[in-house]
């Protein structure tokens, strides 16, 4: 019919649905996978943490580690605790062996109470009961109170100590000293002594030292102006001789204190001061020898000795390994506050050796003394 529309057939149709459905799905899926795989999205900052990369050998190695720490804070638990076992094991030692002493005297006079009772009770005259009658029994009881007074006696002089004591400890020691006088750096060649002191309470101790040193040493002072202001030329080289061989001693007598801030048993630091006198002498070894420039003097056994009064500071620490033995460390510096030089030769205003020994000995008695020393703690 000519002026009508001519409409799309329903088999058409239906083929164009069929080829555009499968165009769709494949574009769907895609969309869907590209969502999956795309990286976490940020929602209000907070993002998904990515899966922690491991495996068996690192997993093993991290639980190690943890164990490992575990255990040393463990065994450095234990040993604190094993070192306060020890001291109180000690101290329960000793109050088990007193416990005993008393345990045993008390049953024996139980017992000796209990015999005495019984005899008198079957009024028996038995040789072993005629000691409890009324003449024997005074006897004994006044033979009783001496022994008993002598038996207190002897306690009180083993057990307690007068004034507080608590300790008495001997220090044998050993060590080096250095010498910082205005004229160059002296050092011992030997360094030992002796100290006894008291432990008053847990933090005090107090006592008395003495100590030797000795050095050798060399004096090679060549012009005036090194020598002290004695002759021009004191050493020349007359005779090949450049300088005297020298010896220093001194004997160190000391009066000290100590304070011990720490309350321990096997580890106990200390501070100290002390007021020291001292007996020094300084003089030339090489002699009979012309070694003064344009003289005929030879050297003259040149000899000066020294009174020295002085304090001294100390640091220190004791260091017990059992309950008599120990080791004692102590840094002392010494410094003199009174020094009186005495020249023995009677000529020493003629004699430059002399004058040079006694400008040495006053610059070496008021120098700074700086000593280390290592000793054996021996404890009563």
């Amino acid at each position: 019919m000519i002026g009508s529309k001519k409409g799309m057939r329903p088999s058409n149709i239906l083929k164009a649905m069929l080829l555009v459905t499968p165009i769709l799905a494949a574009s769907a899926f895609a969309n869907d996978e590209a969502i999956l795989k795309s990286d976490p999205i940020n929602i209000e900052g907070y993002v998904k943490e990515q899966p922690r990369v491991t495996d068996s050998e690192l997993e093993y190695i991290s639980n190690e580690l943890t164990k490992q720490k575990n255990e040393i804070h463990l065994n450095k638990a234990k040993t604190k605790k094993y070192k306060k076992l020890q001291r109180t094991t000690e101290k329960l030692a000793d109050e088990t062996e007193t416990y005993l002493e008393e345990k045993a005297e008390s049953q024996k006079v139980i017992d000796e109470y209990n015999k005495k009772i019984k005899c008198l009770l079957e009024k028996k005259n038995t040789k072993e009961c005629r000691k409890y009658s009324k003449k024997n029994i005074v006897q004994d009881s006044v033979n009783t109170q001496a022994a008993a007074n002598q038996k207190t006696e002897a306690k009180v002089e083993t057990k307690a100590r007068p004034m507080g004591i608590a300790e008495i400890k001997v220090i044998p020691y050993t060590g080096m000293t250095m010498i910082n006088a205005n004229d160059g750096q002296l050092e011992s060649g030997l360094t030992a002594g002796l100290q006894a002191e008291a432990n008053i309470g847990s933090k005090f101790a107090f006592g008395v030292g003495f100590n030797y040193m000795n050095l050798e040493n060399t004096d090679f002072c060549v012009l005036g102006n090194e020598c002290f202001g004695v002759w021009n030329n004191y050493y020349s080289p007359v005779n090949n001789q450049i300088g005297r061989d020298q010896e220093y001693s001194r004997y160190n007598f000391e009066a000290y204190g100590k304070f011990f801030p720490l309350s321990h048993d096997r580890f106990r630091p200390y501070i100290g001061a002390g007021l020291t006198y001292a007996r020094s002498g300084l003089k030339y070894t090489s002699n009979n020898q012309n070694a003064y420039y344009n003289t005929s003097y030879l050297n003259a056994n040149e000899e000066v000795e020294m009174t020295t009064f002085g304090a001294s500071l100390a640091l220190g620490t004791e260091i017990r390994f059992t309950q008599m033995f120990g080791l004692n460390l102590e840094l002392k510096y010494a410094k003199a506050m009174n020094v009186n030089v005495n020249n023995r030769n009677p000529f020493s205003q003629f004699v430059p050796g002399q004058q040079r020994l006694s400008n040495l000995a006053d610059d070496i008695e008021n120098a700074d003394n700086v000593s280390i020393f290592a000793g054996m703690l021996v404890t009563f």
